[in-house]
Formats: structure tokens, C-alpha cells, sequence
């Protein structure tokens, strides 16, 4: 078995930055139940887990006792699944992170564990290390079939290099499978756990990699981020299903974006929906565990900064979970 070595936390940083846009809007004014997925510790003698990929155009196919899979104790639907070939010198480790993961379908790689998805990272013996940046799209993962402790699906991503580590270049990964037997336990995904998040920038696609929603009396706080963009929405008094017009007054609906700490190369910033932006949420369904819909909206920039042009969010969609936890 590979050595598990400690996985990288990003998320704490990311969630950091979501404050700057809080700090932007409040300078500009404006006032069903998923089962449990975890069973029984598999029997060794029965783990049979496979894993491969092309990476960079080269097979990578570990053996049986290269592979590890294990449910992360501390996130709901997690799974962890690695594999290393080959083993001792020149080996190279392929190491795959999902978060809320109950049900077969796409999920991006590239983002936290606040959202549906997951994390990938690739490392080779002499300690350099590649990731999937969080820009909420480096790849992606197909779950074909889940049901505690198996899961099986196909993956691809490009990983650049970790902060602060001696790693050039990008590694390609493309064609990988897995089908593993996973030890321990897998936490169950509660209905206000998990969201999602994404839209168009100004013509440059977002995929949110964190999300946040903060819920206060009559009001809800959206904060989401990736490496490009951060987004604030904050809606008062919404309750119901409805078409929600962006507005200032009482109750006050507003938006806010700034650039992300890797932003498209000529983006400016900021932008904001105050004091007469257009633009609407639309909430299609709203329970007490989780909030559905879609927005656009067209914000003007903020001013003093040095955007010039304003900023049309279009086709954006969301499902968020209401964590109360």
C-alpha cells in the first residue's frame, strides 16, 4: 500500500478571500434526504480495487497493492482514493479527494469541500507536487456507481504546480478509471450539505470551487469563489419561490464581484449592482435545508476602481446547501 501523506489545505485561504467581497457590498451601502451511504469496513481479502490513467501520454497502471482507498472521517460523501506506479524509486502517486459525493453523475475536480465534487493531486518520489488549481473547472470526475463503501468511475484533469514547491510545468491526466473498495466508513450527505454554483463572466465560464451561505435573520449571504472571480449576493427577504429584481432599498437585494487572485489577464475591478444595476435571482425552489435557482444581471463598476466597462453575468444556476450546522 502507498503511504497516505498528509493532503494539502487550501480552503481555509480561499475561504479568506471570500471577506473582501463582504467588505466591498457593505462599503457600497444597500441594506428530499439522502440515505446513509456507510457500511461495514471491507474484508482485505476481498479488496480488489483497480485504478489507471494516461498521464502526459504515458500509461500509468498500479497494481493491486499500490491502490488505497478510505472514506474521509471528516467529510460527508468523502472518498479518497490513491494509487502509486510504480513503487520505490520514479514512482509517481495519483491521489483523488471527493466531497458530498451520494449519486452517479459529473462532478468538477478543482474545487473544496463545501461543494459537489472534488480535489486531485499528482506526486512523483522526489517530492514534486502538481494539483488541480481551484478554479472550480481542472477536470472532472464521472461516478457511475456509488454505494458506500464501492465506488466506481472515470476521471481527467491538467494539475499545475503546488504553491511554493519544485514542481514545472503541467501533468496531464486523461483516461483514468477506479473501482474501489473503500475502508471505513462513509459519513452520510445530509440535504443542507453540498452546493453548487456557476455561470458567465463576461463571457469567461465560472464554476464556484467555494461556497459559503451565511443565513440571518431575514436574510441570506451567498459568498462563492474560484481562482478567477468572487462573487457576494446578499437577498433580503426571501422566503418563497419567486422573481427576485436586484435593488438597494428595504428589502435590499444586491450583488458584488471582484477579481479572483488568478484573474483572466486584462480583468479589471470591481463591479456592483448598486445603485441601479439591473438583474434578478429567480429561486425555483426554497426549503429549510437547500435553495435552488438561476440569476443574471448586468453590474457596474465600482467606483474608484478601475473598471470600465460593465460586467454581464449571464446563464448563472445554483443549488445551495443551507448549512445550519
Amino acid at each position: 500500500m502507498p503511504k497516505l501523506r498528509p493532503r494539502p489545505r487550501l480552503a481555509s485561504r480561499l475561504l479568506g478571500s471570500l471577506g473582501l467581497v463582504t467588505i466591498l457590498l457593505s462599503g457600497c451601502g444597500g441594506g428530499s434526504d439522502s440515505g446513509p451511504t456507510g457500511t461495514e469496513d471491507p474484508d482485505p481479502e476481498e479488496n480488489q480495487s483497480t485504478m489507471s490513467a494516461t498521464v502526459n501520454g504515458q500509461p500509468w497502471t498500479p497494481t493491486a497493492d499500490g491502490i488505497r482507498a478510505e472514506a474521509l472521517d471528516d467529510v460527508p460523501g468523502g472518498y479518497r482514493i490513491l494509487g502509486t506506479y510504480p513503487l520505490g524509486a520514479g514512482g509517481r502517486t495519483i491521489d483523488l479527494e471527493l466531497y458530498n459525493i451520494d449519486a452517479p453523475g459529473t462532478y468538477p475536480l478543482g474545487v473544496n469541500a463545501t461543494v459537489f465534487g472534488g480535489y486531485a493531486s499528482v506526486q512523483n518520489t522526489s517530492g514534486s507536487l502538481w494539483h488541480t488549481r481551484y478554479s472550480g473547472a481542472s477536470g472532472e470526475v464521472v461516478v457511475t456507481q456509488v454505494a458506500g463503501a464501492h465506488i466506481v468511475g472515470t476521471f481527467s484533469f491538467t494539475a499545475t504546480p503546488f504553491p511554493s514547491n519544485p514542481a514545472t510545468g503541467s501533468v496531464d491526466v486523461t483516461a483514468g478509471a477506479f473501482d474501489a473498495m473503500v475502508e471505513g466508513t462513509v459519513l452520510p450527505v445530509p440535504d443542507d450539505t453540498g452546493s453548487s454554483l456557476s455561470a458567465s463572466f463576461g463571457g469567461t465560464a465560472f464554476t464556484a470551487s467555494t461556497i459559503a451561505v451565511t443565513l440571518n435573520p431575514g436574510r441570506k449571504q451567498i459568498s462563492v469563489l474560484n481562482t478567477d472571480f468572487n462573487m457576494l449576493i446578499l437577498l433580503d427577504a426571501v422566503e418563497a419561490p419567486g422573481v427576485y429584481p436586484l435593488a438597494p432599498g428595504s428589502p435590499s437585494r444586491t450583488a458584488a464581484v471582484t477579481a479572483g487572485s488568478e484573474a483572466p489577464a486584462g480583468t479589471n475591478c470591481c463591479w456592483t449592482s448598486i445603485p441601479d444595476a439591473e438583474g434578478q435571482v429567480t429561486v425555483a425552489a426554497l426549503t429549510a435545508n437547500r435553495m435552488t435557482g438561476s440569476f443574471e444581471m448586468r453590474l457596474l463598476p465600482q467606483p474608484g476602481s478601475p473598471a470600465g466597462d460593465t460586467l454581464a453575468i449571464t446563464t448563472g444556476t445554483f443549488d445551495l446547501g443551507l448549512v445550519q450546522r
